[in-house]
């Protein structure tokens, strides 16, 4: 557990709910958005393989003696109806009965394909959710919290008073809120129970000057290109044991293998998770959305995960240049991130 006392000379923004600001919203991006979309694109998968089976079925029987050779067997009826539902091609049915079946396969194929395939969450799970999203506004109405806010913009403005106390649980939330505890099914859900139920937690247990907002944060989904080199680690047997680095750069020519990222803010699924959460709970909690807001710099520490620690601090004395030619580049790197996060807008924050 981490206890941070800020001090005046610190900053932080004012009214965040910061555990959850740094790090738990960050499971909400574009992973998130991934797992929810994927469970209704599985129930369009099937509703189209069904409705492929019965289309088949009623084609060969209206088919078959007109056209044996275009609708020989039951398999051979699906494989048309699969093409016809997904708008590929097909052949022309010869009977009435024929066509009018045929047309209406191929509209009910536009109508599917055309559906969003937005997240969903049952109703069991979407009504814990809800009733936890009605607790956390209840905790943000405390008194307390109007205090504590009334603090942070104070101490934002540089005015003198106590240093703030925020403290993270980081790695202890596993003890403190075991899986086994969710209630809800769905693993998207989960997570979105996790969130909140973290909130809570820290409102209820926790004498710190951690603020509770009434609201939701959807984080622009974003996609990085990544440096070109992906680091490597030796893991432990224990589940929560160290690691050790496994280099990927084991010479001075291997920095060429390094790549600025590249930076792509995905609109359409951004609104996808935005229209979801303001489905969701959008009536209980003011839904926010945000892109970059947590801007930090580790060189080193992004370095050695590349080039391992061991063999870093090797090179400040054997081979220094590269480490300054490193750095040089991973500097002149965030520096390009940043003005795509710019140009793309990246950096402000939507109610």
């Amino acid at each position: 557990m981490t206890v941070l006392s800020r001090l005046p000379s610190c900053s932080c923004h004012a009214g965040d709910d910061m555990s959850s600001r740094k790090r738990v919203y960050d499971i909400l991006g574009p992973n998130h958005h991934q797992g929810l979309v994927s469970q209704a694109v599985n129930y369009l998968i099937y509703s189209l393989i069904i409705l492929a089976v019965l289309s088949a079925i009623v084609m060969f029987y209206a088919e078959h003696d007109a056209q044996p050779n275009v609708f020989p067997d039951i398999p051979s009826s699906i494989l048309w109806a699969i093409a016809t539902l997904t708008n590929v091609g097909h052949s022309d049915p010869a009977t009435a009965l024929g066509k009018c079946m045929a047309s209406g396969v191929d509209l009910l194929g536009l109508t599917m394909l055309a559906l969003p395939t937005g997240p969903s969450i049952c109703s069991e799970d979407r009504q814990i959710v809800r009733e936890l999203a009605r607790r956390v506004v209840d905790i943000a109405s405390w008194h307390i919290m109007a205090k504590r806010r009334n603090l942070w913009r104070r101490h934002n403005a540089m005015e003198p008073g106590r240093p703030l106390i925020y403290v993270d649980p980081q790695g202890a939330w596993s003890e403190l809120i075991p899986e086994n505890t969710l209630r809800c099914r769905d693993e998207a859900a989960r997570r979105i129970e996790l969130v909140l139920r973290r909130r809570i937690y820290v409102a209820e247990h926790f004498s710190a000057d951690n603020v509770i907002e009434p609201e939701w944060v959807v984080r622009k989904v974003i996609h990085n290109s990544g440096w070109g080199l992906i680091p490597r680690r030796t893991h432990s047997d224990n589940v929560r044991g160290a690691f050790g680095f496994e280099p990927v750069i084991l010479a001075t020519d291997d920095l060429k293998k390094l790549r600025f990222p590249e930076i792509v803010h995905d609109a359409a699924a951004t609104r996808d998770q935005h229209d979801f959460f303001q489905a969701l709970f959008g009536d209980i909690l003011e839904i926010k959305l945000k892109g970059v807001d947590d801007l930090s710099y580790h060189l080193m520490n992004q370095y050695t995960a590349l080039r391992g620690l061991q063999e870093v601090l090797v090179d400040m004395i054997d081979n220094p240049q590269m480490l300054h030619d490193a750095m040089a580049f991973l500097e002149e790197g965030h520096r390009q991130v940043l003005r795509q996060y710019m140009e793309q807008d990246l950096l402000r924050t939507y109610p």
